[in-house]
């Protein structure tokens, strides 16, 4: 069911050898298309993500020449049709407009059908690589330029009393029981709700097979919202398809209402199994949340903890710091004592030394004083028998100690002593 759904997305594109050249193009602009064909080759040899970037390009380039494509004004006599690509002849003779052979003229409109129909090609190779690489994401990106693509389509899904919550009665019909009024609806504009409501599904589809650590609750009520509008558009369009085979003169529909109804039933079952999953993904979220805030619980503590440790080695640096500094200024107090001490010692010593240097001074000025005076004329004869101070004191104690011993000494008989002569006199003097 699923490939038969990706041919019908993939209805879009030309075939493979068949070269794409809009005729109201100017003739440079075959490189635009000469691109899309090699963009279709990747997606052929399933290389979808290389083609997701080469249609990127090519929209790039038409929309930056677009302007210059619309000065240019295109030959009288060629024309374009609104949808500029199908399948087969038979998808080519078969009216798809909605109205007679609508052609244009106009540039702008050329390039903007052109612009429709590469962003199709490109809706499509991220459709089957997000399919195969079952990836969500990927895939919601194809939903939002898929959505985009059909902003312009004027379509209302019914609602009425009774409807469940896929809008829609148990029997997959329309809530209405009636199928949807879309005058205005051609085959074409059929087939893009189609791939619309298929891609809705398919998001629902891979976000319930998603891990539950790579999906999150909202991106689940997302999946539920479009799931709920995919089921409800397919029904309408399953009815839609079938009043429109049943007109004497039929629309060709690109796209099986028998089909549509089989994906309305599936879509319904989807919708309970996403139910499961959102209840899953809750309880995971809700343990993953008390793991995370067990945590960060334990991550606050550490840090505490570590704030702690940091304090009280702080606290400890600081007290240390002050041992260290008081011990430091009681070895200078001690040192600067010592160094007093040691000062007033040499202070005392430089005092006796100043007074010793003194008293030998005085000693030295009072011989001076002697001797000068022995210079006297007066006395000048006597000079030679005047000795220093020093001398003097030693000769008068030597001669005191022989006057001793004399004394002690019996004189011979008839002997006087000596007499004391006059220079012994003045010596003692």
């Amino acid at each position: 069911m699923l490939a038969a759904s990706a041919d019908l997305v993939y209805r879009h594109a030309p075939p493979a050898d068949a070269p794409h050249v809009t005729p109201t193009m100017p003739a440079a602009d075959v490189i635009l298309w000469a691109s899309v064909n090699a963009a279709h080759a990747l997606v052929d040899e399933g290389n979808f993500r290389q083609a997701i970037l080469a249609y990127e390009a090519c929209l790039r380039r038409l929309r930056d020449t677009a302007a210059a494509l619309a000065a240019v004004p295109p030959p009288a006599d060629l024309a374009v049709p609104d949808v500029l690509s199908h399948n087969s002849a038979e998808d080519s003779e078969t009216e798809v407009s909605g109205e007679d052979a609508t052609k244009t003229n106009d540039p702008a409109q050329a390039v903007a059908a052109a612009d429709r129909e590469i962003r199709l090609y490109l809706v499509r190779a991220m459709y089957v690589h997000a399919k195969a690489q079952k990836d969500a994401n990927t895939m919601r990106a194809a939903l939002e330029e898929m959505r985009s693509l059909c902003a312009d389509i004027d379509y209302t899904l019914p609602s009425a009393d009774g409807e469940t919550a896929n809008g829609e009665t148990a029997n997959g019909e329309p809530a209405s029981g009636e199928a949807p009024n879309w005058p205005s609806l051609t085959p074409d504009q059929g087939l893009l709700l189609f791939d619309l409501a298929l891609l809705e599904q398919s998001v629902a589809q891979l976000t319930s097979e998603q891990p539950e650590a790579e999906r999150t609750l909202a991106t689940i009520d997302q999946a539920t919202e479009a799931l709920t509008h995919s089921t409800q558009l397919f029904t309408c369009l399953s009815q839609w398809g079938k009043e429109q085979q049943k007109k004497p003169k039929p629309k060709k529909l690109f796209f099986s209402p028998r089909l549509a109804t089989e994906r309305a039933a599936y879509g319904r079952s989807l919708s309970a199994k996403l139910s499961r999953r959102r209840e899953e993904q809750a309880e995971f979220e809700r343990q993953r949340q008390e793991s995370r805030d067990t945590w960060l619980r334990q991550q606050q503590d550490e840090e505490r903890r570590r704030e702690e440790m940091q304090r009280a080695a702080e606290h400890a640096r600081r007290i240390e710091e002050e041992r260290l500094l008081r011990e430091t200024e009681e070895k200078n107090r001690a040192l600067r004592e010592q160094m007093a001490a040691e000062r007033e010692l040499l202070a005392s010593e430089r005092d006796h030394a100043a007074a010793d240097h003194e008293a030998g001074s005085a000693k030295r000025k009072s011989t001076a004083r002697v001797v000068d005076d022995d210079d006297d004329p007066v006395t000048s004869t006597n000079a030679k028998k005047y000795k220093s101070k020093a001398i003097v004191s030693e000769s008068d104690d030597d001669m005191d100690a022989d006057d001793d011993a004399a004394d002690r000494t019996p004189s011979p008989s008839g002997t006087p002593p000596p007499a004391e002569s006059d220079n012994d006199s003045d010596n003692n003097d």
